[in-house]
């Protein structure tokens, strides 16, 4: 399985708003700073992670953005599919184009790789942020903003 830049930055920046969730929002500078994210690009992945109602955002002085649920109720997989739909890019069905056959509908394969696609799928619903924040934070590397409240 191969991730988009998209997906692991946002990944990242899920993770750090799972760190500091119930602290209050977090500015998008502070986590493209601390995840080493280039704030533009921070800033359109937040778009799609907003839309699809995993974040939200606070204006005004103390503002900023801040998971829209607990950690523990946003999946992996969630955060994949709100930034590029599937979580599996397959060879099979692709403008009609496989690699082991000239037709996709004709191809052996694509049993296979159906059947890896929902197990890799199940297996990424059932990690969430929360977990992923424990291993960040269990690696020492808590960023300062996360113990300080931005209100």
């Amino acid at each position: 399985m191969k991730l988009t830049a998209r997906e692991r930055y946002g990944l990242r920046a899920m993770a750090a708003l799972a760190l500091a969730y119930g602290r209050g929002p977090v500015s998008l500078s502070r986590v493209a700073a601390e995840q080493r994210i280039p704030p533009k690009y921070l800033e359109q992945v937040i778009v799609h992670l907003r839309r699809a109602g995993l974040v939200r955002a606070r204006r005004g002085p103390a503002g900023g953005y801040e998971l829209a649920l607990p950690p523990e109720s946003i999946s992996v997989a969630s955060v994949l599919q709100a930034l590029g739909g599937g979580v599996l890019q397959r060879c099979c069905g692709v403008d009609g184009v496989c690699a082991f056959s000239q037709e996709a509908h004709r191809c052996r394969a694509k049993g296979v790789w159906d059947m890896v696609q929902t197990q890799l799928e199940r297996s990424l619903s059932a990690v969430t942020l929360a977990q992923l924040a424990t291993a960040e934070a269990a690696s020492g590397a808590e960023p300062a903003w996360a113990t300080r409240a931005d209100k």
